[in-house]
Parts: C-alpha cells; structure tokens; sequence
C-alpha cells in the first residue's frame, strides 16, 4: 500500500477524534516512529510503499489510536524540550506548555555551579531532566509519591545521560531531609472535577488520574502544601515555580503574598492562558555579631 493512502487511511478513520491536520501528523509521527525515516523522507517518496510489516504495523497503531490512547502511550515515546522520554499510563504525557515553564527558568539565569533545584511531582522525570541537561552544573533533584514513576524517571535521565538524584515522598506530608534548595519547581495536580467534561476522552480513559485532579473542596491542595515546604527549605532569595491552572491564579498570586514572597509573576503560555507563576522567598537581614 502507498504511503499517500495509508495516510488517507488515517485521516478518515480518526475523523471523529481529530481534525484532518491533526490525524496527518500522527500518521508522520507513527510513520517517523515504525520506519526510521524523518518527515522529509516521507515528503519525497508519499507514492512508495512500505513493506508488509510497516504496514501492518501502521495499522495496528491506527486501530488503537481510534479508541482514543494517545500515541505517545502507543509508541513509549515523547519529545520535550528537544529530548526523548520514555512515557506508559504511569506518568502524564509531557505537554509543550511545560516545556514553557523549562524555557521561563532557564531564561531567568539565576543558577550557578552548585545551585540545587527539586522538581516536586517529577512524574516521567521530563522538567528535572530538561533542566540537568541545560545546566548540567546543578545539582537536581525530583520527587514523586509513585515508585513506577520514579522507575520511569529515571530510566529517561538514564537514557538523556542527565545524572539526576530521584527519590519517593508525598509532598503533602513530607518525610525527607535533603537540606535546602535554591529552586523549586511544581506542576501538580490541579484539575477540578467540574473541569472533567471538558477534558478529552484520550486523557481521561488513559493518563493517570492521581496527577491530573485535586479534591472539588480544595483545589489549592498541592500548591498551599508545596508553598509551606518552599517557605522552610529554600534558600533567601530562592526561587518557587508553578503550573497552574489559569481559574485560581489570583487566589496563587495571594497564596504567596501571604508567605511573604516578593517578585511575583504570574505568565501565560502559548494558547494566553495564566499558566505559570514565580515568586522569590526574601532576602533576611540578619544582625552582624555585636550590633542590634
């Protein structure tokens, strides 16, 4: 079968999931994924075919991606940041507003050699790692309350060569002693059940829900909890990152006024939605040895 009518394939068969632009990119995804040919290969040669086990093994994917599962879950595999990461149902998908928060930090220029950063929630490992590899003199570190997340985390600093320190806690109970940081990065739980039928069906039958919902009756949950571990353990002048969810940024932008942070910003990402917030813990003034 020809490349070019494989691809027509796709398009028709997910028609009811995706628009045409999209469902033509996920068979140049898979396309990419079964043959090992990039998306120039697949420009120049739409009228070959591909032999009977690619084929095959195209459609085996189409027939999944029609149920709904995200490809990422299908092939193992997502990009972030320009790196490769293993992802199962047992971590979130990395999303490219994430990769906005990897870019905002990165931008601000306040590490140096030793900084120490903990990535809260490090899920697939994708932020922690990201960071490792573009300031590869820090010393990073993530948490998760899940052991298969962590195994998958650190598979993927494994396979980016980024020597990553991961490590088992629950944050809203924290039971660890690492000494103190001078960042500390979060995108938690933070998605209301109200906000449930507006999600798509392949994030709801597939991702795991433990790191996409908060309870209805505190959705601050995770942030308030991170907030109170950032006010003991970073550093004067440290730094606090956040996603968020766009409906409580006011209330985040209050939750660290009240925890004395100052420099707040609160960014929006790619599609104008509040999406990150900042905020640096105080410089203390401490007497000199003698003086009042």
């Amino acid at each position: 079968m020809e490349i070019a009518k494989l691809e027509r394939i796709f398009r028709q068969e997910l028609s009811s999931l995706y628009d045409e632009e999209e469902a033509s990119s996920l068979f140049v995804w898979c396309f990419e994924a079964i043959t090992n040919k990039n998306k120039v290969h697949y420009l120049l040669n739409k009228s070959n075919k591909l032999d009977e086990n690619q084929q095959k093994r195209l459609l085996e994917i189409l027939d999944r991606l029609k149920t709904g599962e995200p490809v990422q879950y299908i092939l193992g595999e997502a990009l972030f940041y320009g790196l490769k990461f293993q992802v199962n149902r047992e971590v979130l998908i990395p999303r490219p507003e994430t990769e906005e928060l990897v870019e905002w930090i990165l931008s601000m220029k306040q590490t140096k050699e030793g900084t120490r950063i903990l990535d809260i929630g490090t899920g697939s490992g994708c932020i922690a790692v990201a960071l490792k590899k573009h300031l590869p003199m820090a010393d990073v570190s993530g948490l998760d309350i899940a052991l298969s997340s962590l195994e998958m985390a650190r598979r993927n600093a494994a396979c980016n060569h980024a020597e990553v320190h991961f490590f088992q806690s629950d944050i809203l109970y924290p039971d660890f002693n690492d000494g103190s940081y001078q960042l500390i990065v979060s995108n938690p739980p933070y998605i209301t059940p109200a906000e449930e039928k507006d999600m798509h069906v392949n994030v709801l039958a597939y991702e795991p829900w433990r790191a996409l919902f908060v309870p209805a009756h505190d959705p601050l949950l995770f942030y308030k909890a991170i907030t109170d571990f950032a006010c003991k353990r970073l550093t004067d002048g440290g730094f606090l990152f956040f996603e968020i969810n766009d409906a409580y940024a006011e209330e985040l932008i209050q939750l660290l006024e009240k925890h004395n942070f100052i420099d707040i910003q609160l960014k929006k990402d790619i599609h104008n939605n509040d999406r990150f917030i900042y905020g640096r813990k105080p410089m203390v003034v401490r007497p000199v040895d003698g003086i009042e």
